[in-house]
């Protein structure tokens, strides 16, 4: 067992279960970090079902807050959104040992650069490595989430390159049945992430939540591919050039997935309007400092804002 990589997932949603329990079918020992869901996980484990099989697994650890693991991890998986504000770096000094390897794993890219930042500043003697999920979860319950399709990860170095611990790591996702894209180049893999995510998420949250919506009306998808246009033309402004034959391929793995809510979606319900805001925020803004016009997402972002705050004001 000595030789069994320990993996430790701070954070009981819905990406860091998911991909935890990848990593327990591929043989690793996963451990949780589960705050708040900390008795539920621990009674009951992690229910995952999913279009594979049945994910569902027990932890091997389940820990609370400041509570040391009982062996050191070899790979520190980071899920929470906003470390700044969620988790405060000074909470993570218990969970990383000078060996560990952080990964930062989250679907919500508007704080990644900003994560990102504050653990190499942390920990300057441990290696960072960002990862770009595209999944679709729907988290049901503390203990409880469903895997409704795709699992692709992209893995890189930050602020680029590639080392043999994440190559390890893509082999370890890979055996547990996800395919891996291992990026040299990360910060320009999460432009191409985003030209997709702040023009489905957004535009589905619009239409009616529906994720496959807008991928499969054919007006929509026009639209759809002119927000992705104008978000490559801004990374392009800011160094970063890509292709725009992604979009196909992510267009075509949407419509072979069975519909989901969209996490913004999900924050209109919840009438939580910065969910709404960050995802489109981050293009906008490097946009205007770069000065590369973005029609079509200001109108989008204007339009999201407009309908948050008209769902706040009948509450």
């Amino acid at each position: 067992m000595a030789n069994t990589p320990f993996i430790l997932v701070v954070g009981a949603g819905a990406i860091g279960s998911y991909y935890g329990a990848i990593l327990h079918r591929a043989g690793c020992q996963v451990g949780l970090v589960a705050g708040e869901d900390h008795d539920a996980v621990m009674a009951n484990g992690l229910c995952i079902t999913s279009p594979c099989g049945d994910l569902s697994f027990r932890p091997v650890e389940v820990l609370r807050a400041f509570e040391r693991p009982s062996r050191s991890p070899d790979y520190v998986l980071l899920c929470s959104k906003d470390l700044q504000h969620e988790r405060p770096i000074s909470h993570l000094k218990p969970w990383v040992a000078t060996k560990s390897q952080l990964v930062l794993l989250h679907s919500g890219q508007s704080h990644q650069q900003a994560n990102e930042r504050l653990l190499a500043t942390a920990f300057p003697e441990n290696t960072l490595i960002s990862a770009l999920p595209h999944v679709a979860l729907r988290r049901l319950g503390p203990h409880s989430i469903t895997h409704q399709g795709q699992g692709r990860i992209v893995l890189g170095c930050y602020p680029e390159g590639v080392d043999d611990r994440c190559r390890l790591l893509a082999g370890y996702l890979r055996a547990g049945g996800v395919e891996v894209e291992i990026a040299e180049w990360i910060l320009t893999a999460r432009w191409r992430h985003d030209a997709w995510n702040a023009s489905m998420a957004p535009l589905a949250a619009l239409a009616s939540g529906s994720s496959n919506d807008p991928a499969n009306t054919r007006n929509c998808e026009q639209l759809l591919r002119q927000l992705a246009a104008e978000t490559l033309a801004v990374a392009a402004a800011a160094g970063h050039t890509t292709q725009a034959r992604s979009i196909d391929a992510h267009i075509a793995a949407m419509r072979s997935t069975a519909p989901y809510l969209t996490h913004v979606a999900e924050g209109q319900t919840a009438e939580r309007p910065e969910d709404i805001a960050a995802i489109l925020d981050q293009v906008a803004n490097k946009a205007q400092r770069c000065g590369v016009a973005v029609p079509h997402l200001q109108t989008l972002r204007a339009r999201l804002r407009l309908r948050a705050s008209h769902a706040i004001s009948h509450t």
